[in-house]
């Protein structure tokens, strides 16, 4: 009994110890994201981030060997948060356009909510190294692929334009990933009314009339675009 207990005490603090660990990890990765969104990762130092956390810099190489490794998993959390979320709604499908609102949704939310790990993302893939450079490429066109199959299902079913999937998602995202220069200037507008209202740009164009009514009434499928179903 005595060293079943003994077994249990010891267990608990090893996952007490982990569980603190990553608390730690996950502040760091916080504080770091933030300052090399503020001043840009080359004019960050690690005498930065240890001093705002107040931490010692011995502290911060104990969970991370340096700057680079610190970026890297600034690149790779937030790669997991875009995909796991792009995975689970295309694993939910709705239909082709419920389904791509969604994922536009989705992705600009995540753009707006992790402003600082999205300014990164974009802004400082050349200071990884090429191996790294490289398997981010790579992430990329796969998220990118989740999308791409939703748009191809939709130009199956005749409510998307036919115009390869590729060219529309890449210009769907640009837009969408646009948003991070300018969001955390306009803090006053809540990030589900930004993405509320891209949606609809998105899925409807800026114009009131239907295109095929500009063209005399004219039903061209690679200009059209259909409205979801109520």
């Amino acid at each position: 009994m005595d060293r079943r207990m003994k077994a249990q005490t010891q267990s608990f603090r090893k996952n007490l110890k982990e569980k603190r660990q990553n608390e730690v990890q996950d502040e760091i990765l916080r504080v770091a994201a933030r300052l090399f969104a503020q001043h840009g990762y080359r004019a960050v130092t690690i005498d930065m981030v240890s001093e705002d956390m107040g931490y010692s810099k011995s502290s911060i190489y104990y969970y991370f060997k340096n700057k680079e490794e610190i970026l890297w998993r600034v690149f790779d959390t937030i790669y997991e948060t875009y995909v796991t979320s792009a995975q689970e709604t295309r694993d939910e499908f709705k239909g082709p356009v419920q389904t791509m609102r969604d994922l536009i949704q989705q992705h600009l939310i995540t753009v707006m909510e992790h402003h600082d790990w999205t300014t990164i993302f974009f802004q400082n893939e050349g200071e990884l190294s090429k191996d790294r450079q490289r398997l981010i490429r790579n992430r990329k066109r796969a998220y990118n692929a989740i999308l791409e199959t939703v748009y191809k299902e939709g130009v199956s079913a005749g409510v998307f334009r036919d115009i390869p999937p590729h060219i529309a998602v890449n210009g769907i995202l640009g837009m969408c990933n646009s948003v991070f220069v300018w969001y955390d200037e306009l803090r006053s507008t809540k990030a589900e009314e930004v993405a509320a209202h891209f949606v609809s740009l998105l899925t409807y164009g800026y114009q009131l009339q239907a295109v095929g009514a500009e063209r005399g009434g004219a039903t061209d499928r690679s200009l059209s675009v259909a409205a979801p179903a109520q």
